[in-house]
């Protein structure tokens, strides 16, 4: 359930999940090595995906930081994919 938009979020299916999960390690590793200073937890939720086209993707990157309480700050992001379906660092953008 998406409680942002009180929709549910629609099942996916194994090999579409299994590339999902591919493109959100791809997604976490560039934002950890971007991330300074890092957050204590970087996370991607493959959940809420959303294709626009073809080659194009919208994702959500939460950082959570520990530091006086419990901080998280999403990030919505919109990128390319190339061929191979993967993450295209320099075509990502702010949302």
């Amino acid at each position: 359930m998406d409680y942002k938009t009180k929709r549910p979020v629609p099942e996916l299916d194994g090999r579409t999940l299994a590339l999902y999960k591919l493109l959100a390690n791809d997604i976490y590793q560039y934002f950890v090595s971007q991330d300074d200073p890092p957050a204590d937890e970087i996370y991607v939720p493959v959940e809420i995906f959303k294709k626009v086209n073809d080659t194009t993707y919208d994702a959500t990157v939460r950082f959570i930081v520990d530091c006086c309480g419990r901080k998280v700050h999403n990030v919505r992001i919109r990128f390319n994919i190339d061929n191979k379906f993967r993450f295209v660092p320099s075509t990502w953008r702010y949302l």
